[in-house]
């Protein structure tokens, strides 16, 4: 072996070439080299380290699915919120959702609208809204052309006609 001190070359003999081979190239500066040190392998701020197929392991790698679904009732809720890239937020003041776009503004374009089909049920009904509408006769108004029964009126048909005018009564008279 032999050290050059003036270059920082370490040289090996191997007996056929002459001066031998080079082994190290200027030593004082592998501290400013791309070499990683092996303290930094698979740890916090280093560099991951593969497993026998080639791949990052999966210890090594952050969740990557949905973590999270938070219910808030306002904007300023949801944009309050620690959420991470896949979470979600369903608006109740709104009645929509949302999922983490993984952007960083801190404002709505940090979120994606979840496209959802669009209500089908029955808003209102005769102007009352809610789940459960229960209407009466006094929510409807009488048309004109079918009314409401009343006693007073079904009094004065029956005094206006004959049992002969009622197409759907058949009459028989009886001697006894």
């Amino acid at each position: 072996m032999i050290w050059a001190s003036d270059a920082k070359d370490l040289w090996i003999g191997d007996g056929s070439t002459a001066g031998g081979l080079k082994i190290t190239a200027n030593v004082e500066n592998w501290a400013n080299s791309t070499f990683i040190p092996l303290s930094q392998k698979g740890a916090a701020d280093g560099v991951a380290s593969l497993d026998s197929d080639g791949k990052v392991s999966s210890s090594q790698l952050p969740a990557i699915a949905i973590t999270e679904t938070f219910v808030v009732d306002s904007e300023s809720a949801q944009l309050a919120l620690g959420a991470q890239e896949g979470d979600i937020a369903i608006r109740t003041d709104e009645n929509k959702s949302y999922v983490h776009n993984g952007g960083t503004a801190g404002d709505m374009t940090d979120w994606t609208e979840l496209l959802s089909p669009g209500d089908t049920a029955v808003q209102t009904v005769n102007g009352k809204a809610g789940p459960n509408v229960t209407l009466t006769t006094d929510d409807i108004s009488e048309g004109t052309t079918n009314l409401y029964y009343t006693d007073a009126r079904v009094q004065t048909v029956i005094g206006n006609s004959s049992i002969g005018d009622l197409s759907d009564v058949t009459t028989q008279f009886s001697s006894s």
